[in-house]
């Protein structure tokens, strides 16, 4: 009802000015030629050309923005853990390693954090499942088995995701385990409190 009335009264402010607007040129004319335009028809022809004028201020005024032709909006570019982050292609597989701790190490030192948390519970969370469900195969590996074994999951979750792929989506991952799994939280919260009471 609000948006009614203004757009009333708005119609009326700009009617009015045109319809002066001629009266003017109305009167001009009689006190410089004598002769009388101002008549019925006249200022009918005033009140509609008052009419065009207002919804042609609307139509520009309203007009959603555009952009030339083969030009689109800039987007704002995502930084730290929204930054994108591609995983290079399967032939050059050896170069995830540098790139994952290169854009990690990039990172505000809080971001920096949450990042390398995420990826030691995800690490974590990829030695216990070679645990539990190949315990013959884990048993065998050593450290840098485990490892490889990690980062190759965290490679093809990577890789799975494509353009869309940034590190908050291995925090995001991480969160996911802990829902699923908390019974592996307690472990490694408990795995992280021997480490640091024996690396103090």
């Amino acid at each position: 009802m609000a948006g009614r009335l203004q757009q009333a009264i708005e119609f009326l402010i700009v009617a009015g000015a045109v319809t002066a607007i001629f009266y003017i040129v109305a009167l001009l004319t009689k006190l410089i030629s004598k002769k009388t335009i101002g008549n019925k028809k006249y200022y009918q022809w005033a009140f509609g050309t008052g009419v065009v004028v207002f919804f042609g201020l609307r139509a520009v005024l309203l007009a959603p923005e555009r952009h030339e032709a083969g030009t689109a909006p800039i987007a704002a570019i995502a930084t730290g853990l929204d930054a994108p982050f591609i995983a290079p292609p399967k032939d050059k597989v050896e170069s995830f390693i540098p790139q994952l701790k290169s854009a990690v190490d990039s990172l505000p030192p809080a971001d920096k954090s949450q990042a390398n948390d995420a990826i030691a519970f995800i690490e974590f969370c990829a030695a216990m499942n070679i645990k539990e469900t190949e315990p013959a195969k884990f048993a065998a590996w050593g450290d840098s088995d485990i490892e490889a074994n990690a980062l190759s999951k965290m490679y093809n979750f990577a890789n799975t995701n494509g353009d869309k792929m940034t590190l908050r989506k291995y925090i995001d991952l991480a969160d996911e385990f802990k829902k699923q799994k908390p019974e592996w939280v307690k472990q490694y919260t408990a795995a992280q409190q021997t480490s640091n009471k024996q690396n103090p």
